[in-house]
């Protein structure tokens, strides 16, 4: 029996290195295998991705696209240190900031 991944939901804004050059991204939910992502339109599946979480290259590949939405699969884990760097509270709210945490977690499901 094969488990997902414990997903994360999170706001991580980052620079991905892509085939053209450089895009501003962000994360919105990360395990340490895998992430999905805005603003990554146009990737085709394979394609090649590399960003920095805390001053470490991570690489990955598009796994799949619907609408803006990009799932990525790292070419390997990210460290614990890294996934909780990522996976930081997200908050809902105003402008401002006032606003409530949001610690949201997908459990995981079996996979047939």
């Amino acid at each position: 029996m094969r488990f997902r991944s414990r997903r994360y939901v999170c706001r991580f804004d980052v620079e991905m290195t892509v085939s053209e050059g450089v895009r501003d991204a962000c994360i919105l939910d990360v395990t340490e295998k895998g992430a999905r992502a805005e603003g990554l339109a146009g990737l085709t599946k394979g394609e090649a991705v590399r960003f920095e979480v805390l001053g470490q290259p991570v690489a990955a590949r598009v796994a799949w696209r619907r609408g803006e939405v990009t799932g990525l699969i790292f070419d390997a884990p990210i460290t614990p240190r890294q996934l909780d760097t990522v996976r930081k509270p997200a908050f809902s709210g105003n402008a401002r900031g006032r606003g409530k945490m949001s610690r949201h977690v997908h459990s995981f499901r079996e996979i047939a």
